[in-house]
Protein backbone atom coordinates (compact mmCIF):
# COMPACT_ATOMS: atom_id res chain seq x y z
CA UNK A 1 0.00 0.00 0.00
CA UNK A 2 1.31 3.08 -1.02
CA UNK A 3 1.83 6.21 1.12
CA UNK A 4 -0.55 9.05 1.43
CA UNK A 5 1.05 12.36 -0.54
CA UNK A 6 1.84 14.64 2.77
CA UNK A 7 0.08 18.68 2.49
CA UNK A 8 2.19 21.01 3.32
CA UNK A 9 0.43 23.28 6.21
CA UNK A 10 2.47 26.56 6.99
CA UNK A 11 3.11 26.62 11.15
CA UNK A 12 4.77 24.05 12.96
CA UNK A 13 5.94 21.72 10.75
CA UNK A 14 6.17 17.75 12.28
CA UNK A 15 7.80 15.34 11.21
CA UNK A 16 5.91 11.81 10.43
CA UNK A 17 6.76 8.75 11.56
CA UNK A 18 7.23 5.93 9.15
CA UNK A 19 5.16 3.32 10.12
CA UNK A 20 6.03 -0.59 11.05
CA UNK A 21 4.96 -1.37 7.72
CA UNK A 22 7.24 0.61 5.62
CA UNK A 23 10.39 -0.33 7.78
CA UNK A 24 9.50 -3.89 6.62
CA UNK A 25 9.48 -2.88 3.66
CA UNK A 26 12.82 -1.08 3.10
CA UNK A 27 15.08 -2.66 5.79
CA UNK A 28 18.16 -1.53 4.07
CA UNK A 29 17.07 2.35 4.93
CA UNK A 30 19.54 4.53 7.29
CA UNK A 31 17.60 5.76 10.52
CA UNK A 32 16.59 9.19 10.00
CA UNK A 33 18.18 11.98 13.02
CA UNK A 34 15.66 14.82 13.92
CA UNK A 35 15.93 17.32 16.34
CA UNK A 36 12.84 18.94 18.71
CA UNK A 37 12.07 21.62 16.45
CA UNK A 38 11.58 18.86 13.69
CA UNK A 39 13.89 19.40 11.14
CA UNK A 40 15.86 16.87 9.64
CA UNK A 41 19.23 16.16 10.19
CA UNK A 42 21.81 14.55 8.45
CA UNK A 43 22.65 10.73 9.20
CA UNK A 44 25.27 10.66 11.70
CA UNK A 45 28.03 9.00 9.16
CA UNK A 46 27.25 12.26 6.42
CA UNK A 47 27.68 14.35 9.51
CA UNK A 48 30.80 13.59 11.22
CA UNK A 49 32.36 13.57 7.53
CA UNK A 50 30.84 17.14 6.78
CA UNK A 51 32.95 18.15 10.28
CA UNK A 52 35.83 16.83 9.71
CA UNK A 53 35.82 18.95 6.39
CA UNK A 54 35.13 21.65 7.93
CA UNK A 55 37.97 21.64 10.56
CA UNK A 56 40.28 20.73 7.66
CA UNK A 57 39.69 24.03 5.91
CA UNK A 58 41.19 27.01 6.74
CA UNK A 59 39.40 30.30 8.32
CA UNK A 60 38.12 32.39 5.66
CA UNK A 61 37.43 36.15 6.97
CA UNK A 62 33.82 37.87 5.57
CA UNK A 63 35.54 38.81 2.46
CA UNK A 64 33.46 38.58 -1.18
CA UNK A 65 36.70 36.62 -2.33
CA UNK A 66 37.64 33.05 -1.21
CA UNK A 67 41.60 32.27 -0.49
CA UNK A 68 42.18 28.86 -1.63
CA UNK A 69 46.48 28.88 -1.30
CA UNK A 70 47.64 26.28 1.20
CA UNK A 71 48.26 27.86 4.67
CA UNK A 72 50.42 26.00 7.44
CA UNK A 73 49.21 24.55 10.51
CA UNK A 74 50.66 27.41 12.67
CA UNK A 75 48.92 29.63 10.86
CA UNK A 76 45.36 28.28 10.47
CA UNK A 77 45.42 27.74 14.84
CA UNK A 78 46.55 31.35 15.37
CA UNK A 79 43.68 32.37 12.97
CA UNK A 80 41.70 29.82 15.09
CA UNK A 81 42.81 31.78 18.30
CA UNK A 82 41.94 35.42 16.65
CA UNK A 83 38.29 33.91 15.72
CA UNK A 84 37.64 32.26 19.04
CA UNK A 85 38.82 35.83 21.17
CA UNK A 86 36.60 37.76 18.83
CA UNK A 87 34.00 35.29 19.49
CA UNK A 88 34.54 36.10 23.48
CA UNK A 89 34.62 39.83 22.67
CA UNK A 90 31.21 40.13 20.73
CA UNK A 91 29.84 37.77 23.78
CA UNK A 92 31.50 40.08 26.69
CA UNK A 93 30.27 43.28 25.04
CA UNK A 94 26.45 41.67 24.42
CA UNK A 95 26.22 40.78 28.13
CA UNK A 96 24.51 44.42 29.81
CA UNK A 97 27.83 45.50 32.66
CA UNK A 98 26.19 44.94 36.16
CA UNK A 99 27.69 48.51 38.42
CA UNK A 100 29.82 47.46 41.06
CA UNK A 101 28.21 47.90 43.91
CA UNK A 102 30.52 50.09 46.45
CA UNK A 103 30.80 48.30 49.73
CA UNK A 104 30.42 51.34 52.37
CA UNK A 105 32.11 50.97 55.90
CA UNK A 106 30.25 50.53 59.12
CA UNK A 107 31.14 54.72 59.53
CA UNK A 108 29.92 55.61 55.95
CA UNK A 109 26.70 54.24 56.98
CA UNK A 110 26.40 55.80 59.94
CA UNK A 111 23.04 58.73 60.43
CA UNK A 112 24.57 62.35 59.41
CA UNK A 113 23.63 63.21 62.70
CA UNK A 114 25.96 60.79 64.17
CA UNK A 115 28.54 61.57 61.94
CA UNK A 116 28.30 65.37 62.14
CA UNK A 117 29.01 64.84 66.28
CA UNK A 118 31.98 62.73 65.70
CA UNK A 119 33.48 65.24 62.68
CA UNK A 120 32.99 68.13 65.22
CA UNK A 121 34.07 66.39 68.23
CA UNK A 122 37.61 65.49 66.18
CA UNK A 123 37.58 68.76 64.31
CA UNK A 124 40.02 67.30 61.67
CA UNK A 125 39.26 68.31 58.37
CA UNK A 126 41.01 65.09 56.96
CA UNK A 127 37.23 62.71 58.35
CA UNK A 128 35.85 64.63 55.47
CA UNK A 129 38.51 64.28 53.22
CA UNK A 130 38.85 60.53 54.01
CA UNK A 131 35.52 59.47 51.37
CA UNK A 132 33.10 61.53 49.19
CA UNK A 133 30.50 59.91 51.85
CA UNK A 134 31.82 61.60 54.34
CA UNK A 135 32.26 64.90 52.73
CA UNK A 136 28.61 65.07 51.71
CA UNK A 137 27.85 63.68 55.77
CA UNK A 138 29.39 66.97 57.18
CA UNK A 139 29.17 69.45 53.97
CA UNK A 140 25.94 71.78 55.52
CA UNK A 141 26.44 74.91 56.19
CA UNK A 142 25.77 74.17 59.96
CA UNK A 143 28.70 72.12 60.30
CA UNK A 144 30.45 75.85 58.26
CA UNK A 145 29.06 78.16 60.86
CA UNK A 146 30.44 75.89 64.07
CA UNK A 147 33.80 75.62 62.38
CA UNK A 148 34.10 79.57 61.63
CA UNK A 149 32.92 80.43 64.91
CA UNK A 150 35.03 77.94 66.94
CA UNK A 151 38.49 79.10 64.53
CA UNK A 152 37.44 83.26 64.99
CA UNK A 153 36.19 83.08 68.88
CA UNK A 154 38.33 83.17 71.73
CA UNK A 155 36.22 82.22 75.24
CA UNK A 156 37.11 85.17 77.19
CA UNK A 157 35.09 83.21 80.37
CA UNK A 158 36.16 79.50 80.27
CA UNK A 159 39.71 77.83 79.53
CA UNK A 160 39.84 74.03 78.88
CA UNK A 161 41.86 73.36 81.91
CA UNK A 162 39.34 75.39 84.32
CA UNK A 163 37.08 73.51 86.88
CA UNK A 164 33.95 74.35 87.07
CA UNK A 165 30.63 73.70 88.98
CA UNK A 166 26.91 73.78 88.70
CA UNK A 167 27.72 77.65 87.94
CA UNK A 168 29.47 77.29 85.44
CA UNK A 169 27.23 75.05 83.93
CA UNK A 170 24.37 76.94 83.89
CA UNK A 171 26.85 80.00 82.49
CA UNK A 172 27.51 77.29 79.40
CA UNK A 173 23.86 77.21 78.50
CA UNK A 174 23.17 80.05 76.16
CA UNK A 175 26.67 79.02 74.88
CA UNK A 176 25.74 75.82 73.58
CA UNK A 177 22.35 77.13 72.22
CA UNK A 178 24.42 79.40 69.74
CA UNK A 179 27.00 76.47 69.30
CA UNK A 180 24.35 73.77 68.13
CA UNK A 181 25.30 70.84 67.22
CA UNK A 182 28.31 71.56 68.79
CA UNK A 183 28.90 69.78 71.86
CA UNK A 184 31.17 73.24 72.88
CA UNK A 185 33.94 72.05 75.29
CA UNK A 186 36.83 75.26 75.24
CA UNK A 187 40.02 74.23 73.12
CA UNK A 188 43.26 75.83 73.59
CA UNK A 189 44.76 78.77 71.38
CA UNK A 190 47.62 76.27 70.03
CA UNK A 191 45.01 74.33 68.46
CA UNK A 192 42.54 76.95 67.53
CA UNK A 193 45.45 78.59 65.87
CA UNK A 194 45.99 75.66 63.79
CA UNK A 195 42.07 74.91 63.10
CA UNK A 196 41.89 78.93 62.09
CA UNK A 197 44.62 78.25 59.55
CA UNK A 198 43.08 75.02 58.15
CA UNK A 199 39.85 76.76 58.01
CA UNK A 200 41.04 79.79 56.08
CA UNK A 201 42.86 76.83 53.81
CA UNK A 202 39.05 75.56 52.86
CA UNK A 203 37.18 76.40 49.91
CA UNK A 204 33.80 77.07 51.42
CA UNK A 205 35.14 79.64 53.77
CA UNK A 206 34.47 82.74 51.49
CA UNK A 207 34.14 86.29 52.69
CA UNK A 208 30.53 86.22 52.43
CA UNK A 209 30.28 83.15 54.55
CA UNK A 210 32.38 84.62 57.08
CA UNK A 211 30.53 88.13 56.90
CA UNK A 212 27.46 86.63 57.88
CA UNK A 213 28.30 84.70 61.14
CA UNK A 214 29.99 87.71 62.88
CA UNK A 215 26.51 88.37 64.53
CA UNK A 216 26.65 84.94 66.05
CA UNK A 217 29.81 86.06 67.34
CA UNK A 218 28.89 89.33 68.09
CA UNK A 219 26.31 87.19 70.03
CA UNK A 220 29.02 85.19 71.72
CA UNK A 221 30.89 87.65 73.45
CA UNK A 222 27.88 89.46 74.74
CA UNK A 223 26.73 86.54 76.15
CA UNK A 224 30.12 85.47 77.93
CA UNK A 225 30.93 89.15 78.91
CA UNK A 226 27.28 90.84 79.93
CA UNK A 227 25.01 88.27 80.56
CA UNK A 228 27.14 85.57 82.12
CA UNK A 229 28.92 87.82 84.30
CA UNK A 230 25.19 88.62 86.12
CA UNK A 231 24.49 92.47 84.30
CA UNK A 232 21.11 92.80 84.25
CA UNK A 233 18.63 95.00 82.14
CA UNK A 234 15.35 96.53 82.35
CA UNK A 235 12.71 95.01 79.85
CA UNK A 236 13.11 97.82 77.23
CA UNK A 237 16.78 97.64 77.24
CA UNK A 238 16.93 94.17 76.81
CA UNK A 239 14.09 93.89 74.37
CA UNK A 240 16.08 96.35 72.21
CA UNK A 241 19.25 94.26 72.41
CA UNK A 242 17.53 91.07 71.32
CA UNK A 243 16.00 93.11 68.69
CA UNK A 244 19.37 94.43 67.42
CA UNK A 245 21.24 91.01 67.68
CA UNK A 246 18.43 89.42 65.44
CA UNK A 247 19.71 91.72 62.81
CA UNK A 248 22.70 93.90 63.25
CA UNK A 249 23.22 94.75 59.59
CA UNK A 250 19.75 96.33 58.65
CA UNK A 251 19.83 99.58 57.65
CA UNK A 252 19.32 102.04 60.14
CA UNK A 253 20.37 99.18 62.83
CA UNK A 254 23.51 97.47 62.19
CA UNK A 255 25.30 101.09 60.49
CA UNK A 256 25.59 102.80 63.91
CA UNK A 257 27.28 102.05 66.95
CA UNK A 258 24.39 101.08 69.44
CA UNK A 259 24.75 101.22 73.08
CA UNK A 260 23.35 99.49 76.19
CA UNK A 261 22.48 100.24 79.89
CA UNK A 262 23.01 97.22 82.76
CA UNK A 263 23.53 97.28 86.38
CA UNK A 264 25.54 94.76 89.07
CA UNK A 265 25.89 95.00 92.32
CA UNK A 266 24.57 98.63 92.08
CA UNK A 267 27.53 99.52 89.81
CA UNK A 268 26.22 101.07 86.09
CA UNK A 269 27.62 99.39 83.32
CA UNK A 270 27.26 100.31 79.29
CA UNK A 271 27.78 98.14 76.75
CA UNK A 272 28.58 99.79 72.88
CA UNK A 273 28.63 97.40 70.18
CA UNK A 274 30.16 98.78 67.11
CA UNK A 275 28.93 96.90 64.34
CA UNK A 276 30.68 93.70 62.92
CA UNK A 277 33.83 95.18 64.78
CA UNK A 278 33.99 94.75 68.34
CA UNK A 279 32.30 95.47 71.83
CA UNK A 280 33.18 97.43 74.56
CA UNK A 281 32.37 97.56 77.97
CA UNK A 282 32.88 100.33 80.70
CA UNK A 283 31.88 101.25 84.03
CA UNK A 284 31.35 104.89 84.96
CA UNK A 285 31.41 104.38 88.08
CA UNK A 286 34.46 103.41 88.22
CA UNK A 287 38.44 104.49 87.02
CA UNK A 288 39.19 101.49 85.26
CA UNK A 289 40.09 102.01 81.57
CA UNK A 290 37.90 100.87 79.08
CA UNK A 291 37.80 97.29 77.28
CA UNK A 292 37.63 96.34 73.95
CA UNK A 293 36.87 93.03 72.76
CA UNK A 294 37.33 92.21 68.97
CA UNK A 295 34.62 89.76 67.62
CA UNK A 296 37.24 88.14 65.54
CA UNK A 297 39.98 86.77 67.31
CA UNK A 298 42.68 86.71 64.75
CA UNK A 299 45.46 84.84 65.06
CA UNK A 300 47.55 85.25 60.75
CA UNK A 301 46.25 87.01 58.14
CA UNK A 302 45.85 84.81 55.07
CA UNK A 303 48.33 84.91 52.59
CA UNK A 304 46.05 83.96 49.68
CA UNK A 305 44.67 87.22 50.77
CA UNK A 306 46.96 89.31 50.99
CA UNK A 307 48.42 88.93 47.73
CA UNK A 308 45.24 89.04 45.96
CA UNK A 309 45.35 85.79 44.06
CA UNK A 310 45.65 85.70 39.64
CA UNK A 311 42.89 88.06 38.88
CA UNK A 312 43.92 91.08 41.75
CA UNK A 313 41.54 92.31 44.38
CA UNK A 314 37.68 93.02 44.31
CA UNK A 315 36.03 94.91 46.25
CA UNK A 316 34.36 91.81 48.30
CA UNK A 317 38.64 90.52 49.08
CA UNK A 318 39.14 94.73 49.94
CA UNK A 319 36.23 94.49 52.68
CA UNK A 320 37.30 91.40 53.80
CA UNK A 321 41.45 92.74 54.66
CA UNK A 322 39.37 95.64 56.61
CA UNK A 323 37.32 93.38 58.19
CA UNK A 324 40.15 91.51 59.57
CA UNK A 325 42.20 94.34 60.10
CA UNK A 326 39.98 96.30 62.39
CA UNK A 327 38.52 93.82 64.04
CA UNK A 328 42.18 92.44 64.92
CA UNK A 329 42.84 96.23 66.45
CA UNK A 330 45.42 97.00 63.98
CA UNK A 331 43.16 100.10 63.96
CA UNK A 332 43.86 101.17 67.40
CA UNK A 333 47.07 103.00 68.41
CA UNK A 334 46.99 102.23 71.90
CA UNK A 335 50.32 100.39 73.46
CA UNK A 336 47.94 97.75 74.68
CA UNK A 337 46.61 96.95 70.73
CA UNK A 338 50.22 97.31 68.96
CA UNK A 339 51.04 94.92 71.92
CA UNK A 340 48.22 92.14 71.30
CA UNK A 341 49.23 92.42 67.56
CA UNK A 342 52.60 90.89 68.12
CA UNK A 343 50.52 87.30 68.48
CA UNK A 344 49.79 87.26 64.98
CA UNK A 345 51.58 86.14 62.04
CA UNK A 346 51.41 87.71 58.79
CA UNK A 347 54.06 86.81 55.77
CA UNK A 348 55.19 90.29 54.49
CA UNK A 349 56.83 88.97 51.26
CA UNK A 350 53.10 87.75 50.31
CA UNK A 351 51.68 91.57 51.17
CA UNK A 352 54.45 93.36 49.04
CA UNK A 353 53.55 91.03 46.20
CA UNK A 354 49.48 92.22 46.82
CA UNK A 355 51.26 96.07 46.99
CA UNK A 356 52.76 95.08 43.46
CA UNK A 357 49.57 94.35 42.20
CA UNK A 358 47.88 96.76 43.69
CA UNK A 359 49.99 99.54 41.92
CA UNK A 360 49.91 98.26 38.79
CA UNK A 361 45.97 97.68 38.13
CA UNK A 362 45.42 101.07 40.13
CA UNK A 363 43.62 99.82 42.94
CA UNK A 364 43.90 102.78 45.35
CA UNK A 365 41.48 101.24 47.56
CA UNK A 366 43.34 97.48 47.85
CA UNK A 367 46.48 99.87 48.25
CA UNK A 368 45.78 101.95 51.33
CA UNK A 369 44.50 98.76 52.93
CA UNK A 370 47.49 96.73 52.25
CA UNK A 371 49.24 99.94 53.42
CA UNK A 372 48.01 99.81 56.66
CA UNK A 373 48.28 96.24 57.92
CA UNK A 374 51.97 96.58 56.67
CA UNK A 375 52.53 99.17 58.73
CA UNK A 376 50.79 98.58 61.67
CA UNK A 377 52.62 95.31 61.52
CA UNK A 378 56.01 96.45 61.44
CA UNK A 379 55.50 99.22 64.20
CA UNK A 380 53.87 96.77 66.49
CA UNK A 381 56.31 93.71 65.88
CA UNK A 382 59.89 95.80 65.02
CA UNK A 383 62.56 96.57 67.72
CA UNK A 384 63.58 99.79 68.55
CA UNK A 385 66.25 101.35 66.06
CA UNK A 386 64.43 100.24 63.45
CA UNK A 387 62.99 102.12 60.40
CA UNK A 388 59.79 101.94 58.60
CA UNK A 389 60.86 101.25 54.47
CA UNK A 390 59.01 100.21 51.51
CA UNK A 391 60.62 98.76 48.39
CA UNK A 392 62.12 101.06 46.37
CA UNK A 393 60.39 99.37 42.93
CA UNK A 394 56.94 100.21 44.38
CA UNK A 395 57.85 104.03 43.86
CA UNK A 396 59.11 103.59 40.20
CA UNK A 397 56.14 101.41 39.50
CA UNK A 398 53.67 103.76 40.13
CA UNK A 399 54.70 106.42 38.00
CA UNK A 400 53.74 108.30 36.36
CA UNK A 401 50.26 108.33 38.97
CA UNK A 402 50.54 111.02 41.11
CA UNK A 403 47.95 109.56 43.37
CA UNK A 404 49.35 106.17 43.89
CA UNK A 405 52.62 107.71 44.20
CA UNK A 406 51.21 109.98 47.04
CA UNK A 407 49.88 106.68 49.20
CA UNK A 408 53.07 105.16 49.26
CA UNK A 409 54.45 108.85 50.73
CA UNK A 410 51.62 108.76 53.24
CA UNK A 411 53.03 104.83 54.50
CA UNK A 412 56.99 105.61 54.51
CA UNK A 413 58.10 108.94 52.98
CA UNK A 414 61.42 107.91 54.09
CA UNK A 415 61.30 104.91 51.87
CA UNK A 416 62.01 107.12 48.65
CA UNK A 417 65.51 105.81 47.04
CA UNK A 418 67.34 109.44 47.02
CA UNK A 419 69.38 109.08 44.30
CA UNK A 420 66.99 107.14 40.91
CA UNK A 421 66.95 108.64 37.75
CA UNK A 422 63.48 108.10 36.90
CA UNK A 423 61.78 109.72 39.74
CA UNK A 424 64.51 112.42 39.61
CA UNK A 425 63.42 113.52 36.23
CA UNK A 426 59.53 112.40 36.45
CA UNK A 427 59.36 114.99 39.61
CA UNK A 428 61.09 117.64 37.14
CA UNK A 429 58.45 117.15 34.71
CA UNK A 430 55.95 118.11 37.09
CA UNK A 431 56.35 121.92 37.41
CA UNK A 432 54.03 121.97 40.42
CA UNK A 433 54.46 122.69 44.60
CA UNK A 434 54.42 118.87 44.15
CA UNK A 435 57.31 118.01 42.33
CA UNK A 436 59.22 120.75 43.91
CA UNK A 437 58.77 119.55 47.20
CA UNK A 438 59.51 115.42 46.12
CA UNK A 439 62.97 116.70 44.81
CA UNK A 440 63.92 118.73 48.44
CA UNK A 441 62.86 115.51 50.11
CA UNK A 442 64.87 113.40 47.97
CA UNK A 443 67.76 115.81 49.24
CA UNK A 444 67.42 116.07 52.94
CA UNK A 445 66.48 111.92 53.00
CA UNK A 446 69.96 110.90 54.98
CA UNK A 447 69.67 112.93 57.47
CA UNK A 448 65.99 112.37 57.73
CA UNK A 449 66.49 108.56 57.90
CA UNK A 450 68.77 109.04 60.77
CA UNK A 451 66.05 111.14 62.91
CA UNK A 452 63.62 108.38 62.58
CA UNK A 453 65.63 105.99 63.43
CA UNK A 454 65.42 106.99 67.04
CA UNK A 455 62.01 108.39 66.67
CA UNK A 456 59.76 106.90 64.30
CA UNK A 457 56.83 109.53 65.44
CA UNK A 458 58.82 112.33 64.27
CA UNK A 459 58.89 111.86 60.96
CA UNK A 460 56.97 113.34 57.66
CA UNK A 461 53.73 111.11 58.00
CA UNK A 462 53.48 108.48 61.00
CA UNK A 463 50.31 106.30 60.77
CA UNK A 464 49.33 108.14 57.66
CA UNK A 465 49.30 111.20 59.85
CA UNK A 466 51.22 114.40 58.48
CA UNK A 467 53.20 115.67 61.32
CA UNK A 468 53.22 119.44 60.82
CA UNK A 469 55.89 119.65 63.15
CA UNK A 470 58.14 118.31 61.30
CA UNK A 471 59.83 120.56 58.58
CA UNK A 472 58.90 118.32 55.56
CA UNK A 473 56.16 117.44 57.06
CA UNK A 474 54.14 121.05 57.01
CA UNK A 475 55.66 122.33 54.06
CA UNK A 476 53.34 119.55 52.35
CA UNK A 477 50.08 120.60 54.29
CA UNK A 478 51.19 124.09 53.13
CA UNK A 479 52.11 124.02 50.23
CA UNK A 480 51.27 120.28 48.46
CA UNK A 481 47.52 120.25 50.27
CA UNK A 482 47.08 124.07 50.78
CA UNK A 483 45.92 123.58 54.21
CA UNK A 484 46.68 125.04 57.20
CA UNK A 485 45.80 121.66 60.10
CA UNK A 486 47.22 118.75 60.10
CA UNK A 487 46.53 115.63 57.93
CA UNK A 488 44.66 113.01 60.46
CA UNK A 489 45.77 108.96 61.06
CA UNK A 490 44.23 106.60 58.26
CA UNK A 491 44.18 103.65 60.48
CA UNK A 492 40.71 104.23 61.53
CA UNK A 493 39.62 104.65 58.27
CA UNK A 494 37.63 101.51 56.45
CA UNK A 495 35.59 100.22 53.96
CA UNK A 496 31.87 99.74 54.59
CA UNK A 497 31.74 96.16 55.03
CA UNK A 498 28.51 96.44 57.09
CA UNK A 499 26.42 97.13 53.87
CA UNK A 500 28.44 94.50 52.19
CA UNK A 501 27.22 91.80 54.81
CA UNK A 502 23.80 93.37 54.78
CA UNK A 503 23.28 92.51 50.43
Amino acid sequence: MSGLTPIRVRGRRKRVKPSHDDQNQNPDAKPVRSNQRGKALLPLDDFRRSLQSRRKRPFISGSAWLNTQPRSQSQSQSQLGSLSQLQYQYQSDSQPKKKKRKNLSRLERLPVELLEKIFLHALNVNFARSSLSLAAAVSSERIYRVLIILAFWRDPYRSPTSSEGEDGDRRSVGVARILRPLDYVPIGEDERQILQSTVFRCKWCTVRRVLNYLPDLMALNIQRLWIDVGITMDNDQKHSLNRYLESPTEKGSGGAIRTFQGTRNNKHYTLTLTPLVSIQITSPDTNHDKTIYPLLNLREFPSHLLHGGTHGFNRTDIAFLELLRSSSGFNRTGHSSMRAARNISLNRDALQEGVHKAIISQNHDALTTLLKIDEYYFRATSSSGEVYTLPAEHYRTSLPSTTIFKLLLRASAESVPPDDSYITAWAMELCDAFGGWLLDLMLRMPEMREVVRGRPDVGVFWMGRCNAGNEMGGRYLRDVLGVEGGLEGWMGEGVDFVSLAGE
